[in-house]
């Protein structure tokens, strides 16, 4: 290789270091800013599941002095288990694995 090949590549090189540098910059700041304020909404939208937890806490003394077979009970603990785990399972990320392999599906087709 001569001198001015080489010099060109290092040029080339550092250029698409920088080139990759701003894209992984451009891109990520936006992303952790939606995910930020993806928190912020997260933790507004689950203050009244605060509620929730000490009804499940209720729901669990009733049941464990009630009788085993009232099943409206178990029933309505089972619900209130199942809301708020589905609130505690809200995600915060704007992508994950369904928007990429949508974007990857679009890119191979």
């Amino acid at each position: 290789m001569r001198a001015g090949q080489s010099a060109h590549s290092r040029r080339y090189a550092v250029m698409w270091i920088v080139v990759m540098l701003v894209a992984l910059f451009s891109f990520v700041r936006p992303v952790f800013t939606i995910h930020r304020a993806m928190e912020k909404a997260k933790g507004d939208f689950l203050q009244p599941f605060d509620r929730v937890a000490r009804k499940l806490e209720t729901f669990h003394e009733q049941f464990e002095t009630a009788d085993l077979d009232d099943a409206r009970l178990y029933f309505g603990i089972e619900a209130m288990q199942r809301i708020y785990r589905d609130a505690l399972s809200v995600s915060t990320w704007p992508i994950d694995a369904k928007v990429i392999s949508i974007f990857t599906g679009i890119n191979v087709a």
